[in-house]
């Protein structure tokens, strides 16, 4: 009878222990995946600031000056 004791107290340890281990892998798996796909907050927001002022400065300056603010190997603006 002390055989199955032990046998069974294994068993149900195994399973605690596994159930453990597969929620924080799971929640570790979700932080990654959410890191991977997403930029930092800041560095959108940047990344915004920066388009609307290079918007607004391209709006305020002439047709002709745009090509003589090109640097030489940069592509023309669509």
């Amino acid at each position: 009878m002390l055989a199955i004791g032990k046998f069974l107290n294994t068993i149900i340890k195994f399973v605690i222990v596994s159930f453990a281990i597969f929620w924080v892998v799971k929640a570790l798996s979700r932080l990654r995946l959410n890191e991977i796909g997403k930029a930092p907050p800041g560095r959108r927001r940047q990344a915004r600031t920066s388009a609307e002022i290079r918007d607004e400065l391209r709006a305020q300056r002439p047709g002709p000056a745009q090509a003589e603010l090109r640097t030489p190997g940069s592509a023309a603006p669509p």
